[in-house]
């Protein structure tokens, strides 16, 4: 199978690459994301390592460092995976220009660089007979390899690190902040290239946008880039038809002439519109000099719905941190009637984080906020129900989502879906609890590495943002990094979700409706992260570190979209009329997704019909009256759902878990 993208901007990116491959034409490459190299013949690095040596002329491997890291690479290259002939080479300052290593390098046809710290290759090699070497290996058909910093080196734009490493949400935050330190002097295996390694497990989505972006506004230079997951490589024949191997994913980025701008502020956030990214895991098979994906993942995507339509306003923070949402709770009261309108905090079992909020609420002005527990014990309790039914604004803080979800099966918790979903209502969900407003809820993604042992879970969600997942905390621990980046595109691959949110301490988004169209903002130090699903293909990664079971939970994509957003550049994410709403009023049906029953509001006489993909009619009943409908029967899935009355017909479509 075979994706096409027009890419016309990148004339100069391409003409480099012809340039390289009719006038070499020779040379491979292996690009790999760090990590352990391991010996099992069904590891992650097998196949990719038989790549390289089979392919070579005399299958002799020089491994090499600034520093020594001992024999057992060098044995296994011989033993384990098909090299003739092994041998380490420690090259530094001082022999790095020496024409004795020149004389001893070109005798092999592979090169394999170690991990370590870049600027110390780039500051040893550049210039020097080690780089003519380099260079002579691969013009006259040999490999160059490189595992993490290894990496960074064998692309023509590298990052070199001079200034120590730079964090993901540093270059949002200051795209052209001094860490972040791009060469083009070195090497010119990938011309118009940048790449990034440890790429899922460090978080560097946004790393990548920033060295992308750093490029374009201080040469205006458009450059792909390239981030490598680690246990994950990208195998590139001479002909540049590039396959992936590993237990990760390989990230093409591709962004438009125009896709980077910043806020108008000195030294402002990094935006972004639209930057394509191409998500690929072991076995799919790419054209970098055209950009086609060759051979994609496996599954066809099946959207439940394409656009966010609901008329309603929702505030969305990163953190917990009262600190870091005073603007978002001066914002949510500018979108009340009045200072006086009833504002009721929904939370757990412990207030204290409520009241704060309450404390705060009513220092910026709000005179009647209330703090009630969200709990399955309160789920009839008649003083609550008044505060759900009178309230003009909920704040949703501190609650856990299995004591919130056990609430919501409530009366009261019933009530208050009801109440969410009105157009008049103005919602704020604090911190971890902004997961809740979604499609999908991600569970345990604070655990440390749940990505990787994956153990992450994935619930129905309120569905207020009824085709979006939403990640908070994203750079909260960096042993969660990869829990964060990954749950996202997992999620709207395995649920068919358009939107997914990334947001962290310094940012809340806002949704809102202007016009007949939805919109998202972004507030705060940092732009929010959007992706956009517009994939035509999709898959989980299957292949192991190991060999043995679990996958990690990392989702590949033939194309998705990520922007940069805040609250100069609003996001537009739907219209407010839409044929894909289920059940305008009187009728109201929840939960979606749903794992049991469904849940009818209205109470008029009506027959069901529910319908697979296939249009085969799965489930029907005529003359419904009641207020639930069990769907548990039914096969995990996408399903369309139609409503007849007297006076209407209804269609939309729902998520079996």
């Amino acid at each position: 199978m075979k994706t096409k993208f027009e890419i016309p901007k990148f004339l100069v990116f391409l003409s480099c690459f012809v340039f390289s491959v009719s006038t070499f034409g020779q040379g491979r490459l292996l690009l790999v994301g760090g990590g352990s190299e391991r010996t099992g013949t069904n590891s992650w690095n097998y196949q990719a390592f038989l790549w390289l040596t089979q392919n070579a002329q005399q299958k002799k491997v020089a491994v090499i460092s600034y520093e020594s890291g001992g024999s057992t690479l060098v044995t296994n290259f011989t033993t384990i995976w098909g090299a003739s002939f092994a041998k380490e080479f420690v090259i530094n300052s001082s022999n790095a220009n020496l024409q004795a290593t020149y004389d001893s390098l070109i005798n092999y046809d592979i090169v394999y660089f170690r991990g370590g710290d870049q600027k110390n290759y780039y500051n040893f090699y550049k210039g020097t007979k080690t780089q003519q070497a380099l260079e002579y290996i691969y013009h006259n058909g040999g490999a160059i390899a490189g595992t993490s910093a290894g990496m960074h080196i064998l692309t023509k734009v590298i990052f070199t690190a001079q200034n120590g490493s730079v964090y993901p949400d540093e270059c949002i935050e200051n795209p052209t902040n001094p860490y972040i330190t791009l060469a083009n002097d070195f090497l010119n295996f990938l011309p118009g290239v940048v790449g990034d390694t440890h790429f899922a497990e460090r978080g560097r989505f946004a790393r990548l946008l920033g060295f992308m972006a750093n490029r374009k506004f201080l040469l205006n230079e458009n450059v792909v880039g390239i981030g490598v997951d680690d246990q994950t490589a990208l195998a590139i024949e001479a002909n540049k038809i590039a396959t992936v191997y590993g237990a990760g994913c390989v990230n093409i980025y591709i962004a438009s002439d125009n896709a980077f701008s910043r806020n108008p502020t000195p030294d402002g956030k990094l935006l972004a519109n639209n930057v394509k990214v191409i998500q690929l895991k072991q076995g799919n098979i790419i054209n970098l000099i055209t950009l086609d994906v060759v051979s994609a993942p496996e599954n066809s995507t099946q959207l439940i719905y394409e656009q966010e339509v609901a008329p309603y306003r929702l505030f969305l923070s990163g953190s917990d941190n009262l600190n870091n949402n005073t603007l978002m709770l001066s914002l949510f009261l500018s979108e009340l009637s009045s200072p006086n309108d009833t504002i009721l905090l929904l939370t757990g079992t412990t207030q204290t984080l409520a009241n704060s909020y309450k404390t705060k609420l009513n220092e910026l002005g709000a005179t009647n906020v209330f703090v009630q527990s969200a709990l399955n014990s309160n789920g009839s309790d008649s003083q609550l129900a008044t505060l759900i039914t009178r309230a003009k604004g909920f704040v949703v803080v501190g609650n856990t989502y299995t004591q919130f979800n056990e609430f919501l099966s409530t009366n009261n918790g019933a009530l208050l879906k009801n109440r969410l979903s009105q157009a008049s209502t103005v919602t704020a969900f604090v911190g971890d609890n902004s997961r809740f407003a979604g499609a999908i809820v991600v569970e345990n993604y604070m655990a440390a590495y749940a990505s990787y042992d994956a153990t992450m879970t994935f619930q129905p969600g309120l569905g207020l943002l009824r085709t979006t997942v939403i990640m908070p905390n994203t750079y909260a621990s960096t042993n969660m990094y990869e829990n964060a980046v990954t749950a996202v595109p997992y999620a709207m691959n395995q649920f068919g979700l358009s939107y997914g949110i990334w947001l962290y301490a310094q940012n809340f988004f806002k949704y809102y409706n202007q016009d007949g169209k939805t919109y998202g903002k972004g507030y705060g130090a940092a732009p929010v992260m959007i992706l956009h699903n517009t994939s035509t293909f999709w898959g989980h990664v299957t292949q192991t570190p190991s060999g043995n079971p679990p996958a990690r939970q990392i989702s590949a994509f033939n194309q998705m979209h990520i922007s940069l957003i805040d609250e100069s550049t609003p996001y537009k994410m739907g219209d407010y009329v839409s044929t894909h709403v289920i059940l305008e009023q009187p009728y109201t049906v929840y939960p979606n997704p749903v794992k049991n029953e469904i849940y009818f509001s209205g109470n008029n006489s009506m027959t069901v019909r529910i319908y697979n993909l296939q249009g085969i009619e799965v489930l029907s009943v005529f003359k419904f009256k009641d207020n639930t409908l069990d769907v548990s029967n039914l096969p995990r899935g996408i399903y369309m759902l139609m409503v007849q009355t007297d006076e209407s017909t209804q269609i939309g479509k729902f998520i079996k878990n």
